[in-house]
């Protein structure tokens, strides 16, 4: 038998086209998966960034987790120091408050003990109606007004309702000014004494260069120009119970 040599390579070439184009098609079908698998990857970190993110801002939340009343009396020293977020100010509001805070707190009663630190229930929390501010030389801002001081005596031995607590309350006032820095922080606080042999003049000496206002708090004017702006805008009845639902809660 004779064998057609041109047939033979033409069957050859066809094999060896087959199979080039075999292999063309797994490379193709192989890169598409790869696509789809970094496409899908691509996704599931898309999906995932707004989970971190609720996480996050879960975590930076700045209300405090709330004390839980069993019965038990609360004493002056577990009483929470009351903050400007206590009663939701903000701004100047909320540095002004902040400031007062930390003359007039729920920790006076330390230096002040006439009975056992243990029998002692109280609360104390200022509030300040400001008239007039001015600006210091040196960036300061003075505040000038009216300082109260707010004595809820006896409060933590009875919180079962919280929207009704039980207390005495006992309330000072006094003309006072506050000295805040340009950063926000306390620099200075001053006010006219309980007992004074010259009350009007402790009460010019507070005041400063506010002569109207002085002479409004001393009486010899009976109505003032201005509103006050009281921080927090509250009378001692409401701040007390807003202090409260937002330190504690009932078991």
């Amino acid at each position: 038998m004779v064998w057609n040599d041109s047939g033979g390579l033409e069957m050859k070439k066809t094999i060896a086209f087959l199979l080039m184009l075999l292999l063309l098609f797994s490379c193709s079908a192989c890169g598409k998966d790869d696509q789809r698998n970094e496409g899908s990857g691509d996704s599931e970190t898309e999906q995932q960034q707004p989970q971190d993110d609720d996480v996050q801002s879960e975590d930076s939340t700045d209300t405090p987790g709330k004390i839980v009343l069993d019965g038990t009396p609360v004493r002056w020293d577990e009483f929470p120091m009351p903050t400007a977020e206590t009663f939701g100010l903000t701004g100047e509001d909320a540095i002004i408050y902040n400031a007062i805070a930390q003359v007039y707190n729920p920790k006076v009663y330390a230096d002040t003990f006439s009975q056992s630190p243990e029998d002692v229930t109280d609360l104390s929390l200022p509030a300040f109606e400001i008239y007039e501010k001015s600006k210091s030389e040196n960036g300061n801002t003075i505040y000038y007004g009216v300082f109260y001081e707010c004595d809820y005596y006896n409060l933590g031995s009875d919180l079962a309702d919280l929207n009704n607590p039980v207390y005495s309350l006992v309330k000072g006032k006094s003309p006072a000014n506050l000295t805040i820095d340009a950063q926000g922080n306390f620099v200075d606080f001053e006010q006219t004494p309980e007992s004074s042999n010259d009350p009007y003049g402790d009460i010019r000496r507070v005041c400063g260069p506010m002569t109207e206002l002085a002479d409004f708090l001393c009486g010899e004017t009976e109505t003032y120009s201005k509103e006050p702006l009281k921080v927090p805008d509250l009378n001692a009845e409401a701040m007390v119970i807003q202090y409260l639902n937002y330190y504690f809660c009932q078991s």
